[in-house]
């Protein structure tokens, strides 16, 4: 099947289940998607606007069962193309914008549409703000700051998207919906994803097992380090969920989809120099 037809018969199912609105094939938006803060540049052959998780899961379905590519996209300020693709680009920027400050501002959490910037404000009237501080903080949404381990030249090894979450709500690729906070989920993901839970601790025993991986890791991450899996996930959890939602981070969208995130949050230090 041509890459014409085959865009045409996957259309057709999306827009089954999708509102027709939110489904893009015109060149011009295609062209408008081709592109984001970086200088690569890939022709999308589908654009769609999900605003729900619901929707996720059936862009999810559909793509397997057609061998398609999906990318998620949210504030599009990468500068190494995470946020293009030359096949289904998914933005999640509307309607993904709930935030909530739990503990009196020392949790926050948040929906993948918030800007970065915008739950600092809403923190620092209590004394705190995120712990990643990028330089597109003004402009950045949380579901790319977590999806990309941002940190920011102020933050660190410690305060970064990893070492700061708390939980997170995530959805697989097979449309199982998992979240951290609960404690059965993680029977969940051995009940309906063996696979990928036999295999977590498959590599975190084999991992832990040799001396050499774990120095190897240890000394990685003794280091600013934001490049590729959070290998050092299997040393520092134990439940394959709390693994696998730590690998999410970094992960640059290619392990699941991160639908909302609980982060804890750093005081706002009265003197800063």
């Amino acid at each position: 099947m041509d890459i014409r037809n085959k865009r045409i018969f996957t259309l057709r199912a999306l827009k089954k289940v999708l509102p027709g609105s939110t489904v893009f094939t015109e060149l011009i938006h295609r062209y408008a998607y081709a592109r984001d803060a970086g200088f690569y540049r890939l022709l999308p052959q589908i654009v769609i606007k999900a605003t729900s998780v619901d929707q996720i899961t059936h862009i999810f379905r559909e793509a397997r069962s057609r061998n398609r590519r999906v990318v998620f996209r949210a504030g599009g300020t990468s500068l190494s193309g995470q946020s293009i693709s030359d096949d289904i680009l998914v933005e999640v920027k509307q309607g993904w914008r709930d935030l909530e400050i739990l503990d009196g501002g020392k949790q926050i959490k948040l929906q993948p549409g918030v800007i970065a910037a915008k739950a600092n404000q809403q923190l620092e009237p209590m004394g705190y703000r995120i712990g990643p501080d990028p330089g597109s903080i003004k402009a950045a949404l949380i579901g790319g700051v977590v999806a990309n381990n941002a940190s920011g030249i102020g933050s660190g090894i410690l305060l970064n998207s990893y070492n700061t979450l708390a939980a997170m709500e995530l959805v697989l690729p097979s449309g199982i919906k998992l979240n951290t906070a609960q404690p059965l989920d993680d029977e969940n993901l051995q009940k309906n994803a063996p696979q990928i839970y036999d295999g977590l601790i498959a590599i975190r025993d084999r991992i832990r097992g040799s001396q050499l991986l774990k120095q190897k890791i240890q000394n990685k991450y003794k280091l600013k380090n934001t490049t590729g899996y959070s290998l050092n996930s299997f040393l520092d959890y134990e439940r394959p969920l709390d693994i696998l939602a730590h690998l999410m981070v970094g992960s640059e969208g290619t392990l699941g989809f991160i639908s909302s995130v609980t982060l804890n949050t750093v005081p706002i230090l009265p003197h800063a120099a």
